[in-house]
């Protein structure tokens, strides 16, 4: 578990945490944690570390998004430029809820 906080404290994606594990039950596991957060009580602490690093790295691809997203929006024709900013909304909603947290 405590390889898996520091992986993800550096940077590394999830995904790529689980696509590292040869075994499957152990793969399995490293997957069941990351996406579920279901442990024992002995590392509750570790899991909420670790699901505020995924909220963290959420964060920071969502704010990359936006950003995209405002550089692009004013060389937008009218149905792109709709389409941008829906998903502007959309992203600016979940960066808010993340947040909250």
């Amino acid at each position: 578990m405590k390889r898996l906080f520091a992986a993800l404290a550096a940077g590394r994606s999830p995904a790529s945490l689980v696509e590292e594990e040869d075994d499957g039950p152990e793969r399995a596991r490293v997957t069941g944690l990351l996406m579920t957060g279901q442990t024992d009580g002995d590392t509750d602490e570790l899991i909420t570390m670790v699901r505020q690093c995924l909220d963290r790295i959420r964060a920071e691809r969502i704010d990359r998004r936006l950003k995209e997203l405002q550089e692009a929006i004013a060389t937008l024709g009218p149905d792109e430029k709709r389409a941008a900013m829906n998903e502007y909304l959309q992203l600016n909603a979940q960066r808010r809820s993340l947040s909250a947290k």
